[in-house]
């Protein structure tokens, strides 16, 4: 039986494969299994980038292993591949295998145990059990344009009035007066507009207020903080939304307050970058791939350079109280933008399917996701270590990739820390609402704007039967 739960640490292995991409990455070489030559599985895909992802990968595990793949019309198949955050609209019922010791034992290809900790005992499980086997991670990572805010005129503007360089940005705070100083400065949008999709609004306000919700990590304080972070969003106790916290209505103001720094309508915060109407942006790390090539050197454009994802200079303690930090204060925010893989009860060969979700997210498939063209962010412990090379196929000259490696290691350090996003059914419907205000706020209306965030989410809930939705905040939060 394998150990639930282990320290952030690194698995004492080193081999390397030589990825589709030009480099190395930790990895296992197995023989695959033999399964049944009349094994037949239906894979359903969430979307159809996946499926053209994926199904490759599928359909060249099944040629060696003799099984029938067939992908899915409908989500009434054997295996689905999903963003972690759907496990629980797909769980909900029971209709799912808990993951099997064919993946999860310590005999396992899989290995389990070199996960990073948050997919371990988070974002695979929806209650205690664990139904979902992590296939890629997510990360997210700060954009700056460097031409831009090493400018000679603006540094001596901004170093005069800020008494310290524009770059590097630490926190939230920092991030804002560089915005309004280039605002000031240029006259133009110095920030990129928020994104018109609701799930992506929501994911950019709980990455602000994770980091004013949430206490810095210490092992003293670790099992109450990994609690909290399960009922980020709503109570751990009572279940209730906790937008009005005020570590939400903190990060509503920040966009309230840098509003005026930012263009009307909804836009792509990568086109903003480049063309030059925002000189900085937090981006899933996928999103590098979107940036333009220099063709001398086939590594991403020199004007950009990477950060992690600011911290605050302050958190609200669980009383309410306003705590200043020595430091940055950086929680990383799990949105559930990862990929994971299930086995439905109906399965007629479940064994053989978790075979398969094995092979594409052990330490061989899940080092493939890293990079073009998924873009997935870090999965294992090995892919934060120092000697890791799965970075290097992000496009990037060799200090960004190095850079890249450490902000996704930081990001990841924060494992006992985590803030998690919704994962109940009806996370969709909460995002809209959320969105809705937080479009609200940003027009100068704030505090309003969280009350009535609070009120729209209290309408939501009066929709669901009671018992079903606690049942979902009780699972969300890892209890049964």
């Amino acid at each position: 039986m394998r150990k639930r739960l282990l320290p952030f640490g690194v698995i004492g292995l080193s081999i390397l494969l030589t990825l589709a991409g030009g480099c190395g990455a930790p990895t296992v070489r197995t023989t695959p299994a033999a399964v049944p030559p009349t094994s037949r599985l239906t894979v359903w895909y969430a979307d159809a980038r996946l499926k053209a992802e994926f199904h490759p990968r599928v359909t060249a595990w099944a040629n060696r292993t003799a099984a029938a793949v067939v992908a899915a019309e409908s989500a009434d198949a054997d295996v689905l591949i999903i963003p972690a955050a759907d496990l629980g609209q797909v769980a909900d019922g029971g209709g799912l295998l808990p993951v099997s010791e064919v993946v999860s034992g310590e005999a396992s290809a899989y290995q389990w145990n070199g996960l990073l900790r948050v997919y371990q005992t988070i974002l695979s499980q929806w209650g205690m059990t664990e139904y979902a086997v992590p296939l890629a991670g997510e990360g997210w990572v700060a954009v700056y344009r460097a031409d831009l805010l090493k400018e000679p005129p603006f540094v001596k503007a901004f170093t005069d009035q800020h008494r310290r360089d524009p770059l590097p940005v630490r926190t939230w705070e920092d991030l804002g007066e560089v915005a309004a100083a280039r605002n000031t400065f240029t006259g133009k949008p110095s920030l990129p507009p928020l994104p018109a999709d609701p799930d992506a609004v929501l994911t950019a306000v709980c990455q602000v207020a994770a980091c004013y919700d949430r206490s810095p990590a210490t092992d003293r304080g670790e099992i109450e903080d990994f609690r909290r972070g399960r009922s980020f969003l709503t109570s751990a106790d009572t279940g209730k939304p906790r937008i009005d916290a005020p570590g939400f209505a903190e990060a509503f103001k920040w966009f309230a307050d840098t509003n005026r720094f930012r263009p009307p309508e909804p836009g792509d915060p990568i086109d903003a970058l480049v063309n030059g109407t925002a000189v900085a942006a937090v981006v899933p790390v996928a999103d590098l791939l979107r940036l333009p090539i220099d063709p001398a050197t086939g590594a991403i454009e020199a004007r950009f350079v990477l950060g992690g994802v600011p911290g605050s200079q302050a958190y609200f303690d669980p009383k309410g109280e306003r705590r200043a930090v020595g430091s940055a204060n950086v929680v990383p925010y799990f949105a559930g933008t990862g990929l994971v893989g299930v086995v439905r009860k109906t399965a007629a060969h479940p064994d053989v399917c978790w075979r398969l979700l094995g092979e594409l997210g052990g330490p061989n498939g899940s080092a493939l996701a890293i990079g073009p063209p998924l873009g997935g962010g870090p999965l294992r412990s090995t892919h934060v270590t120092d000697d890791s090379r799965v970075w290097g196929q992000y496009r990037l000259d060799p200090a960004k990739t190095a850079t890249l490696r450490e902000v996704m290691r930081q990001y990841t350090a924060g494992g006992s820390n985590p803030a998690i996003g919704l994962r109940t059914p009806d996370r969709k419907a909460v995002a809209e609402v959320i969105a809705k205000q937080v479009r609200q706020a940003v027009a100068g209306k704030a505090d309003a704007a969280v009350k009535q965030a609070a009120a729209d989410w209290a309408e939501l809930d009066a929709k669901v039967p009671e018992g079903t939705r606690k049942a979902w905040r009780k699972k969300t939060t890892g209890a049964q």
